[in-house]
């Protein structure tokens, strides 16, 4: 038997479940394909597996059930089935539109496969070390020309198929590859797509074509040359180019026209198209555009889709901003769970990460980033944006803060800037990575990479300047990755686990260890209450960090990326999920004793029963799970659900209230991954 296991007391009232839960409308993330099967349409994501919708994208939900490698990048169908290729895992089948998987890698195909489609019947992989085709349940390599391929399609017996550079011809399913001979100027072809006896391709030039019997493409519309056309697809009536923010259409054999633009602070990036002369849908960075073709209006379909990933919070007033795979800040109102995109980076030659965002008032808004841009400002509420400023060294800025009229921006090196005097800025190497900011008194207090806790205040002689000494007596080790003041104590948070020192006396004690190898990397002081998170648990402490309780696990294959809170909430961003959020004034956690661990999952009789008008309800977990427990009348009508979350292993006991239902039988349920068990129980008043 295992031992010391946690065991949850949760007394649920009329605030049911008042734990954690999804903030609405932040949906979307990188989608990197679409198609459709039968009457759905299936989506492949970056790092959150496959949804699906049969609606046309107005609901989406997870379809994730055998599949082993979430980094999904393309979705290739037959008459019966649904094959996707993963970054990692190889080929998963589905022949129940999604609702289970199965690995389709027989023989040798290497894991990372970045598209799969089916060529004259039969199912091709790209890979990283070639194109392989499924034949007799083995995989067989193609032997194509070059070892890298980005694309392939079959146009009767004609296959053509791109490389990093050039396009290549095959008429012997890859026994010979012809190359295609192209215009001066012009190689790098990104994408291909056959309509009416022609094919078509693009490059950053523009777009180009030839007839699917030559071997010579020639320029069909150079007036794309700027936009920077990187996928082109086509249906029986329409050519559809996609550009960074830009989507074109020729249709039924006209010139291209364009069909949607976006300002570069709300663009998106093009990944992949699909029409069913209905509807189009785009595949992009931020989700899923779609438009009808008989009347054009586009917008973003993603409810249901949570696969984005937020490495930076911050508040101000009543709004949150979000900032998204370094590329996009996103700002929400809690209020009303709107979600909008603030700024998104695009520029035409390179994109410069987006690493940190804070308001400094009602006008001005500083963003951190990197490439030698360091930061820009904005003094119109983000309507427009400075040049970059960049300081020596050309330091990315991962943390902003501000110090009375000076602004501290840090990454590597710490930077402090007056924004009524921009030539006195003060350049501080430190020689260390800076991982957080902490106002203390007249200064800050700056957490790095490799030099401990570095105390930065106003010089005693020249006021105006700032010098900085360190706090490291006591510390095991000098990588420190945030800090907080409780009262006469400082806490911070380091490699090996949590310090605890008085202010005015710095000598660290270590107060609680890093828990599987896994760096506690932010700390708050949230109304008394130190809250902790590492990239897989957060812990609270209500009792100076004597005693620490379990808050928060996170799922399987996700991490905690950030968290931050407001009066209301406590904030966290789950990688390739989004955020999720708990009251305040619900922070005190579970407690841990010392106990059995379940070596199988059991649902308990409820007890007492019958009940009038609560009963407590126990369940095991031998493993972590996302449980579910509903409870319905004798008409299997659900009137209750008493739990909808990811929990660690244990054992647990809930209270369910029927004090607002009549007399009667009533059955619940539990629902896991991995198991599934019914009981009843009786209400009498």
């Amino acid at each position: 038997m295992k031992t010391l296991i946690f065991i949850f007391l949760i007394f649920l009232s009329s605030n049911l479940f008042a734990q954690w839960s999804t903030v609405d409308g932040l949906c979307g993330g990188q989608i990197n394909d679409v198609k459709k099967c039968g009457n759905y349409l299936f989506a492949a994501s970056d790092g959150a597996g496959i949804f699906r919708t049969s609606d046309s994208g107005l609901n989406w939900e997870e379809c994730n059930n055998g599949i082993t490698n979430l980094q999904t990048k393309s979705i290739g169908t037959d008459l019966n089935n649904i094959y996707c290729g993963t970054y990692g895992g190889g080929v998963f089948k589905s022949a129940d539109y999604g609702n289970n998987w199965i690995s389709v890698n027989g023989g040798f195909l290497p894991s990372f496969v970045t598209k799969v489609v089916f060529l004259n019947g039969t199912l091709t992989a790209i890979t990283l070390n070639g194109i392989y085709q499924l034949v007799n349940n083995q995989w067989e390599d193609m032997q194509f020309i070059s070892s890298y391929a980005s694309n392939i399609l079959a146009y009767g017996n004609k296959i053509f198929a791109l490389s990093s550079q050039y396009m290549y011809r095959t008429t012997n399913n890859g026994l010979n590859w012809i190359q295609i001979s192209y215009p001066t100027n012009t190689n790098s072809y990104t994408s291909m797509t056959v309509k009416d006896n022609y094919l078509y391709t693009v490059c950053n030039l523009g777009v180009y074509r030839m007839h699917t019997d030559s071997l010579v493409l020639r320029y069909y519309d150079l007036s794309l040359s700027g936009s920077f056309p990187s996928y082109i697809y086509s249906d029986s009536n329409n050519i559809f180019v996609c550009a960074k923010s830009k989507v074109y259409r020729a249709e039924n054999g006209g010139p291209l026209t364009s069909i949607f633009t976006l300002s570069a602070y709300e663009g998106f990036v093009p990944l992949s198209i699909f029409s069913d002369n209905n509807n189009l849908f785009i595949a992009v960075d931020k989700g899923v555009l779609h438009t009808s073709l008989s009347q054009i209006n586009w917008s973003y379909r993603n409810k249901g889709i949570r696969n984005l990933t937020l490495q930076y919070l911050s508040f101000s007033q009543n709004e949150i901003f979000a900032v998204s795979n370094n590329l996009a800040v996103y700002r929400g109102y809690p209020s009303d769970n709107q979600w909008s995109t603030f700024y998104y980076e695009q520029s035409p030659y390179y994109n410069t990460a987006i690493y940190s965002f804070e308001r400094k008032n009602s006008s001005t808004l500083y963003m951190g980033k990197d490439y030698g841009q360091s930061f820009l400002r904005s003094t119109n509420n983000g309507i427009i944006w400075g040049q970059p400023t960049s300081f020596f060294g050309q330091a990315e800025i991962d943390c902003i803060s501000f110090v009375g009229s000076n602004i501290i921006l840090a990454g590597w090196g710490v930077h402090i800037f007056n924004e009524a005097d921009p030539f006195s800025t003060q350049d501080f190497g430190v020689g260390s990575n800076i991982h957080s900011i902490y106002n203390y008194g007249a200064g800050f207090l700056a957490c790095s990479d490799s030099n401990g806790i570095l105390r930065f205040k106003p010089d005693t002689i020249y006021p105006d300047e700032f010098v900085y000494d360190t706090l490291n007596n006591g510390l095991s080790s000098h990588r420190t990755y945030d800090i907080t003041l409780l009262g006469n104590n400082l806490y911070a948070a380091a490699v090996d686990g949590i310090y605890k020192t008085n202010k005015d006396n710095i000598n660290w004690v270590r107060v609680f260890s890093t828990i599987d190898n896994s760096a506690f990397f932010k700390i708050l002081n949230i109304n008394n209450i130190l809250v902790i998170a590492s990239p897989r648990k957060i812990f609270t402490s209500l009792d100076n960090g004597n005693s620490w309780n379990l808050l928060y696990t996170a799922p399987d294959k996700k991490f905690i990326k950030a968290l931050k809170n407001n009066s209301e909430y406590l904030y966290v961003s789950i990688s390739n999920y989004g955020l999720i959020k708990r009251a305040v004034a619900n922070l005190i956690g579970v407690n841990a004793i010392n106990n059995i661990m379940p070596e199988n999952f059991l649902l308990h009789q409820n007890y007492p029963n019958p009940f009038n008008p609560s009963t407590n309800i126990q369940y095991d977990l031998p493993k972590d799970n996302f449980v579910t427990i509903k409870v319905y009348d004798l008409l299997g009508k659900q009137v209750a659900k008493l739990i909808n979350e990811f929990k660690p292993a244990g054992s647990y006991l809930i209270s369910f209230d029927g004090s607002k239902l009549s007399s009667g039988i009533y059955f619940y349920k539990i629902e896991t991954k991995d198991f599934i068990q019914t009981k009843r129980m009786v209400l009498v008043k």
